[in-house]
Order: structure tokens, then C-alpha cells, then sequence
């Protein structure tokens, strides 16, 4: 069942939808797994997350094992493949392992972790656009491909990047919004409205709200307000920083932009 565009998970304005939720009994869980030292019992411990995380979409936000991640341009792919949940709690566990007297906090392992996973799952940091069109074209019978088609490809683009982020975050109990927009603008080399799409995530994480965008790079704090700019059409204003590489405006609506010229 497609839950991308229910009512119940989905805030809708022009050009914007963001997918947001939360499974905040979980908050600890992910600690209490990678201290089992089994691996095989671990993996147990995981499957039994993923399929809590499972019963509710609607209400979580999570991308099931049947929900699509769409495209655009009848493509799309499903995040069915535990095996990415699998790295995710190995990276976890070794990070977690080598903190040696509690140095680095919760947060920061976890960002290295999701960086690691999609970077090892994909096989690399890299874009190459025709296996990625091929590997995510739906099937005759319309069905999303598994996200398990693009692994080790070296394929991942923005959509990718940011599904899997989210679904990762959530998993450790953080709220997570996965944002799709129709209007980003990025870079003094181009300043106008394009129609465009862009797939980041923005993360809810000890009652602060970051920018997390693997595909663009940009990783930073955003006011408490932030996915109300976003739904109003203002957008976000990302200045350059040590971990922003790529400034620019995310999702302003055409109108605002006009606007903004016109003042």
C-alpha cells in the first residue's frame, strides 16, 4: 500500500511534502541490540524492530518493506532489504565499541554510522545515472524494484540518500522528516526556479532540528520553525560552513522567490 501521500503522514503545500514520524519508545533500543554479542541473535533483534516499526507507517513515517519510495517518471524502489539494517547495527555496534570513555555523544555515532552504511551498502559516493534509471524503473506489473538492485552499483542519488537516512534515524528512536520539494535553487551559479526535485532529510535529535542532506553534503542546525518555512514556501537559507558545501535555498516556492526579486 502506498502511504507516501496518506493524510495522516503527509503535510502538503505547493511545490513541498515531507513524510515525518517517530517511534520514541524505542529511544534506547538500538543500544540494548548492539550489546548482544551474537551476531546471529542480534540480527533476531533487529528483524523484531523492523517489523514494530512496520505496523504502524502511518503513524511513524517509516518506509516499510512495501512502502515506494517514488522517483518521478514511473520509478521508484522499496527498502525491503535487511540487510542494510544488518550494517547499520554492525556499524553501530564497532563505533559505539571504539568510544572509548564515552567521548563522542549518541548523535555523532550514529550520523557516522548512517554515513558509513550508505556508503558501503552503495557501494561508493558516486552517480552514475543510467544504472540508477535502469535499476529503479518499475516493472511491467508496476511494482517498485528493491533498493537491494542498486547495492555495491554505486548509484544512489538524493532519493536514495535521504529514504535510507530517514528510515535509519528512525530506527534509533529520533523523529525524522523525509522531504521531497519541487523548487530548490543551490549556489550563486543558479539563482533561479528551476522545476526541479531534491529528497533531503531533517532530523528531530535531542529537541534540535539538523539539516541532514548526504547528497548535497550539507549538514547543519535549523531554527525550531524550520518545517513551517518549508510548508509556507519560504524556504530554508543554508549559508556556507564547515559542514555545509553546497549554500544555497532550499525548496522557495516560485511566488516567494518573485517576491523576493520584486523587493
Amino acid at each position: 500500500m502506498e502511504k507516501f501521500y496518506s493524510k495522516e503522514n503527509l503535510f502538503l503545500a505547493p511545490d513541498v511534502k515531507i513524510r515525518f514520524g517517530q517511534e520514541s519508545e524505542i529511544s534506547n533500543l538500538w543500544k540494548n541490540i548492539i550489546s548482544v554479542q551474537e551476531q546471529e541473535k542480534r540480527e533476531k533483534l533487529v528483524d523484531n524492530l523492523l517489523e514494530i516499526m512496520g505496523m504502524d507507517t502511518e503513524k511513524n513515517g517509516f518506509f516499510g518493506k512495501e512502502d515506494r519510495v517514488d522517483c518521478g517518471n514511473f520509478r521508484a524502489f522499496v527498502l525491503d532489504d535487511k540487510s542494510l539494517y544488518y550494517m547499520f547495527f554492525e556499524n553501530l555496534r564497532n563505533l559505539s565499541n571504539q568510544n572509548v570513555g564515552g567521548k563522542i555523544s549518541d548523535g555523532s555515532i550514529i550520523n557516522q554510522a548512517i554515513r558509513a552504511t550508505i556508503r558501503d551498502y552503495a557501494g561508493g559516493d558516486g552517480v552514475d545515472r543510467d544504472e540508477r534509471l535502469k535499476l529503479t524503473t518499475l516493472t511491467d506489473e508496476g511494482l517498485a524494484p528493491s533498493i537491494s538492485r542498486q547495492k555495491g552499483k554505486n548509484c544512489f542519488y538524493c532519493t536514495e540518500r535521504a529514504a535510507i537516512s530517514h528510515n535509519l534515524w528512525l530506527l534509533t528512536g529520533a523523529k525524522s522528516y523525509f522531504c521531497w520539494t519541487n523548487s530548490d535553487s543551490f549556489g550563486a551559479e543558479n539563482p533561479e526556479y528551476k522545476n526541479d526535485t531534491h529528497n533531503f532529510t531533517i532530523v528531530e535529535y535531542d529537541d534540535k532540528f539538523r539539516l541532514y542532506d548526504l547528497a548535497m553534503d550539507n549538514f547543519c542546525f535549523l531554527e525550531n520553525d524550520c518545517i513551517d518555512k518549508l510548508l509556507s514556501g519560504k524556504g530554508l537559507k543554508v549559508e556556507q560552513s564547515k559542514t555545509v558545501a553546497n549554500p544555497g535555498v532550499y525548496a522557495q516556492n516560485l511566488s516567494e522567490k518573485a517576491k523576493s526579486k520584486q523587493d
